[in-house]
């Protein structure tokens, strides 16, 4: 019979968990230092971006001081930044699909 294969997160899970009820002090030192981790993995020109996000979402935990009204926050500050994207994704296609047409119409002239 093959070897149980345990995730890795949901390792990382049960021993944040079990941290956070026996020792808050080191569930958030480190939690800090996964989070700083992640973001030294991301490519240099992200990072300062990255790291503002996270520290807007340490601020909405910390002013919000429940879960529930945390994620709601953290969900909305999430949705507004993906409409932002969303618009700025339209405007390229949009000059993408004028570009297409100019070309056509250059390449038909000639």
């Amino acid at each position: 019979m093959p070897e149980e294969i345990k995730d890795p997160y949901v390792s990382l899970y049960e021993r944040m968990a079990k941290l956070i009820e026996t020792d808050p002090a080191a569930y958030y030192a480190e939690r800090n230092r996964l989070i700083t981790a992640a973001i030294s993995d991301c490519p240099q020109h992200l990072r300062p971006s990255l790291q503002r996000m996270q520290n807007e979402v340490d601020f909405l935990r910390a002013e919000k001081q429940n879960p529930a009204n945390s994620c709601a926050a953290i969900f909305w500050m999430i949705g507004e930044r993906l409409s932002v994207i969303s618009a700025k994704f339209s405007e390229v296609q949009t000059i993408a699909e004028e570009m297409q047409k100019t070309a056509r119409a250059m390449r038909d002239e000639s």
